[in-house]
């Protein structure tokens, strides 16, 4: 028994140097946990001020996607529409305004403007598309052609 007794004697020593290690390891293992809770609080906040949570819900509901898909497309492709004929418009008031005053090819868009004329325009789509391609194709020829002298070689 007296073996028991120095067990016992240096078990509390023992004990008590496991103690302050288990002490420590803790004191250690709570300011990680701390850090950690600090990096995944801001981690959660980031999502929730990111608008994570709707993205979720937005790929949660695929009839939601392709009806939201479906209105961009014809946003863009109405947008797309008006776009080009808001250039055109341009490049038209362009060729009426400024093209038809300079000395060589103002003929040409001269001839082009009467072209894109009101009644030309209506008369190509009452189907008089010949006749009135006939009449642009002699107009062009004697505004343009024969009234340039370096045209003669056509």
């Amino acid at each position: 028994m007296a073996k028991k007794s120095e067990k016992s004697a240096s078990a509390p020593v023992e004990a008590d140097v496991s103690l302050r290690q288990l002490n420590q390891k803790v004191t250690e293992a709570t300011g990680k946990l701390h850090e950690t809770s600090g990096v995944m609080y801001s981690f959660v906040k980031s999502l929730e001020t990111s608008g994570f949570q709707e993205y979720v819900d937005y790929l949660g509901k695929p009839w939601r996607a392709f009806w939201f898909n479906f209105a961009i497309g014809v946003a863009r492709g109405l947008g797309f529409v008006i776009g080009a004929t808001v250039v055109v418009a341009i490049v038209v008031w362009i060729i009426s305004q400024v093209l038809t005053q300079l000395p060589i090819v103002g003929d040409f868009f001269e001839t082009l403007q009467e072209f894109l004329s009101e009644e030309n325009l209506q008369s190509i789509q009452s189907g008089n598309v010949s006749d009135t391609i006939s009449r642009m194709f002699e107009a062009f020829k004697a505004n343009v052609i024969e009234n340039n002298p370096s045209s003669e070689g056509f």
